[in-house]
Order: C-alpha cells, then sequence, then structure tokens
C-alpha cells in the first residue's frame, strides 16, 4: 500500500544528501499553477529550505489563472517568486520563423506548443546559472515531471524532460496528489485538471487516455481493455526515442562477441565492489550505447566472497542484488551485463545467501 508519509520523507531525504554530497544551495524551477510543480516546490522547501528555492512564472500568450494558482504555491511554501514573461520572445520567434514561407497554423501547431516550454527551460537555467554567480553557490533546475507523464511520452524533448535531478518521477498522476496532500500543497492547485496551459485541452483529452489507466498498467493492477491498453502502449512506445540518443555502433572492432547466451542468474554488491576499489572507469563499461554493470556468476560470486565477509558488508549496509539475464560479456577476469536489459532482479537476504555456500 502507498504511504504518501514515508514517499514524501524518502524524497526529502533524497535531495537533502544529494545537496550535501554535491555541496548545492539552491533550486530554480518553474511554478505552473500545476499541482507537479507545486508538490516539487513543497518538498524543495522542506528539503533544502524556502529561502533556497526560487519560482519563475513564464507566462506565454498564457491563462491569467496560471500565475494566480501559482501565487498560491509561492505564498504557501514562502518561496521567491520571478515573473518573466516570455510572450514577446515567442512572438519574435515566431516572426523570423513567417519569413522563411507561409505555413498555415495547423502545419506551424505542435512546432509553436513544442517552442513553449523549450523557451521556459532556457529560462529556468539562465536563472539558475546567474543565481549561482550571485549567491555563493550552485542553482540547480529540478524535474517536475511525474511517473504517468514520462511513461507516456506526455513531454517535450529538451524542454520539460531537461533538469538536473528528478523527485516525482517514481510516482504516478494518484501518488502524487496523496504526497501533495501531505506536503500542503493549496487545494485548488493539487486537485486542478491536468493541463499543459499551451494547447487549450486537458492532458487527457489531447492524449486520449486517462492518467489512471496508464497507472494500471504502470503497477500492474486493475482490468484495463483492449482498446485502451493499445493507445495507452501505442504512445509509451511511440514516445521511446525521447529518452535515448541513438548513435551507430562501431564496426571496425567487434567488441562483444557472445550474442547466443543461455539465461542465467547474476550477482553484484551496492554500492559496487567496496573493499576492491574496482569501481573505476573500464571502456568495458561504457559500449554500444549501454552501461554495462560488473557482475559475477553464483560460483564466481561464492569463490571472490566468503560468507563471512558478505555478513560483513550486509552490516555495513552494503546490499547483494540478483539479475536474471541474458545479456552478459564474460572475460577471463570480469562478467559485464546490462541491467535495463534484464528480465528480473531482487535484492537477496542472508539466508538466501547462505544457501550459495552449503
Amino acid at each position: 500500500m502507498f504511504d504518501a508519509v514515508k514517499e514524501r520523507d524518502n524524497i526529502i531525504r533524497f535531495v537533502r544528501d544529494y545537496y550535501r554530497k554535491n555541496h548545492l544551495k539552491g533550486a530554480v524551477l518553474g511554478i505552473s499553477g500545476g499541482k507537479d510543480s507545486g508538490v516539487v516546490a513543497g518538498l524543495l522547501c522542506e528539503a533544502i529550505g524556502a529561502e533556497n528555492v526560487v519560482g519563475i512564472t513564464m507566462p506565454c500568450h498564457s491563462k491569467s489563472r496560471d500565475a494566480a494558482d501559482a501565487q498560491l504555491v509561492a505564498e504557501k511554501f514562502g518561496f521567491e517568486m520571478l515573473n518573466i514573461d516570455l510572450t514577446d520572445t515567442f512572438d519574435s520567434f515566431i516572426k523570423e520563423i513567417d519569413k522563411l514561407g507561409t505555413f498555415t497554423d495547423e502545419q506551424k501547431k505542435n512546432a509553436d506548443i513544442n517552442l513553449k516550454p523549450r523557451l521556459r527551460m532556457a529560462t529556468c537555467y539562465y536563472m539558475a546559472a546567474l543565481l549561482s554567480a550571485t549567491k555563493g553557490g550552485a542553482y540547480l533546475v529540478p524535474g517536475t515531471s511525474n511517473l504517468a507523464e514520462l511513461f507516456l511520452g506526455y513531454f517535450t524533448k529538451f524542454g520539460d524532460s531537461a533538469h538536473d535531478f528528478e523527485l516525482i518521477s517514481h510516482l504516478t498522476v494518484e501518488e502524487v496528489i496523496k504526497v501533495g496532500e501531505v506536503v500542503g500543497v493549496p487545494p485548488k492547485v493539487l486537485y486542478r485538471t491536468p493541463d499543459d496551459g499551451l494547447s487549450g485541452q486537458s492532458d487527457e483529452e489531447k492524449m486520449g487516455v486517462r492518467y489512471a489507466d496508464a497507472a494500471k498498467i504502470i503497477r500492474g493492477y486493475g482490468d484495463l481493455g483492449e482498446e485502451e491498453y493499445n493507445k495507452i502502449m501505442k504512445l509509451h512506445n511511440g514516445s521511446l526515442h525521447k529518452f535515448k540518443m541513438p548513435h551507430p555502433e562501431r564496426i571496425s572492432v567487434k567488441t562483444y562477441p557472445q550474442t547466443d547466451n543461455q539465461p542465467c542468474w547474476l550477482f553484484t554488491l551496492d554500492p559496487e565492489n567496496p573493499l576492491d576499489h574496482e569501481g573505476s572507469f573500464d571502456w568495458r563499461y561504457h559500449v554500444d550505447g549501454r552501461h554495462w554493470v560488473k557482475g559475477y556468476t553464483a560460483e564466481e560470486f561464492a569463490k571472490k566472497y566468503s560468507l563471512e565477509k558478505i555478513i560483513m558488508l550486509m552490516n555495513s549496509e552494503i546490499s547483494i542484488h540478483k539479475y536474471y539475464t541474458d545479456q552478459y560479456q564474460q572475460y577471463p577476469d570480469v562478467t559485464l551485463f546490462d541491467k535495463d536489459s534484464c528480465e528480473y532482479d531482487e535484492p537477496l537476504y542472508l539466508d538466501e545467501i547462505k544457501e550459495m555456500f552449503e
């Protein structure tokens, strides 16, 4: 069962740890007047202090209610709010485009809609750099997209998808609302029908699917009709290009000759290899567009780590995970595998590990 209080505390702890480890100071984010930016703003204020959070409203042929709702969030959590009007910037850009030829409004519609979040993100990063130079510490731009939006691809590439770290990307819309209730986001903002403020339609009207149905697929619960399932998966699969930059593979050297591996269990330590200092960069870890991770077969694992050493590691808050995959490459000195291609993974408990040594 989802526990909003624990999740709020988990996110706040994550942000505090990240800022402390990286010697960061503040955050700059666009405040749209919607629930996602409202929840992120509230979480940031609790994590790093309202005095270190700067919100920006960036109207661009926008509805007046957006700025009013954004102000409610700023007043609730006590952070500074700036207003940078991008209407003239947008119009000037479009005027230059119109010099290139005659385009209908329908032809320009999608390009116009996506230009606005890209201008807004450029503004956030400009202000983050400016505040970093004037406030005596680094300011970052947090992400405000939730898991359902990301799953459906409902974001603008290099627009609202551009950010330095994420707070709610692991939460569905319903879960974000529950966390927002705990954080204290103003109800008018938290329960407002989601829309992009750009197209004149709600998110669900524009996509033709419901966030609640996407959550059923993401979390694996509830019944979903074939038609709804196919619509959602079409959006998901059609947006995969937004997540990974394609590139040609090197063909002059065949880096990984193994292509017919049988699926097997592989084991890792988290953090990786804490005793041997083997976590330094290895060219084999970053090839073919993948991040290959060091792992061990059961035999290698039992040979390398004694049960006593494993118990010591686990008492030092080091976890052991096992993965089931056929995407691995074996070398005399190491086995590498691709976590993204694993069919299954789970943390191991001490009783299970002891069985490996019996």
